[in-house]
């Protein structure tokens, strides 16, 4: 019995490998990060949170102009039955513009690429949405706001690779904390942020700056199964940050990470709303 393979790429829906399923170097993606991207959770062969994602995605391409492909729910569907054959890892779309006219001119909405890649990861488990606790320490690059990019996951990643370039990231356990140019806290590189304080969950407003993650727009959702809880999503400083008595970060492969200390404060281990958190999502996900 042939084993699955441990990371496969359709590009346009053919294989990576064959012949002419490249992607042209004049390619916009290439050339100007100019398109969207999704990185999905696999468990058991299947992407759980795939609607959500696909959302994410056709409102990141209504916003950029970008047409999806006829045959795009045709390459999604091959790519899935690929992905039934393998076990955990980390599956990725990637919509990017065609050629589109002389430097940065375009009109409209116009045609795109897709490259859907797999890798094998066995760290992700089917059954776990809480992870391990994590410290932040501030990153002094600030990010911009900018409406017409606020929310979605575009491709030009430039200013979040500026915000790390001085920042030393000793040990795995230790992620970045975002701000924007007005000092509001936003998010890490790879994840959203909440807080606890007294019965309201917080979170900060994405409406400038920010991706709107999909574990956060899916806790939004089941935060209705915990009446004790209220969604509050607003500005929040740094100062209501360490306010807060419990701290913890999402994202769509992780699920929940607790945050145990954030520069000098620390939060206490137990994190008692990221566990139940954490657990309406693996119920949420279950059979999925």
């Amino acid at each position: 019995m042939s084993q699955p393979d441990k990371t496969f790429t359709l590009i346009n829906g053919k294989r990576g490998s064959d012949t002419n399923a490249g992607i042209p170097w004049r390619n916009r993606g290439f050339q100007f990060g100019d398109g969207v991207f999704e990185t999905m959770r696999v468990a058991q062969g299947k992407i759980p949170l795939l609607a959500l994602h696909l959302e994410r995605l056709w409102i990141g391409c209504d916003r950029l102009g970008l047409a999806l492909h006829p045959d795009f729910p045709h390459w999604l569907e091959a790519f899935q039955v690929n992905l039934a054959e393998t076990d955990s890892g980390v599956a990725r779309i990637y919509i990017f513009r065609t050629d589109a006219g002389p430097g940065n001119y375009i009109q409209g909405h116009t045609d795109s690429h897709c490259a859907l890649h797999f890798e094998s990861t066995p760290d992700i488990s089917a059954n776990t949405w809480l992870q391990d606790s994590v410290e932040l320490r501030s990153a002094s690059t600030r990010l911009t706001r900018n409406k017409n990019l606020a929310g979605i996951k575009h491709l030009s990643r430039i200013e979040y690779c500026l915000a790390l370039k001085d920042f030393i990231r000793t040990e795995n356990t230790c992620e970045a904390l975002l701000f924007d140019t007005e000092g509001c806290v936003i998010e890490t590189p790879h994840h959203n942020i909440f807080a606890v304080r007294g019965s309201s969950l917080i979170t900060p407003s994405l409406e400038n700056v920010g991706v709107k993650g999909v574990m956060r727009t899916l806790i939004s959702q089941l935060i209705q199964q915990l009446p004790e809880l209220s969604w509050v999503e607003t500005k929040l400083f740094y100062d209501d940050l360490l306010a807060c008595t419990e701290v913890f970060l999402t994202n769509a492969l992780k699920g929940v990470v607790p945050v145990s200390k954030c520069n000098d404060q620390c939060w206490p281990e137990a994190s008692s709303v990221a566990f139940k958190i954490a657990h309406l999502i693996a119920e949420f996900t279950k059979d999925r």
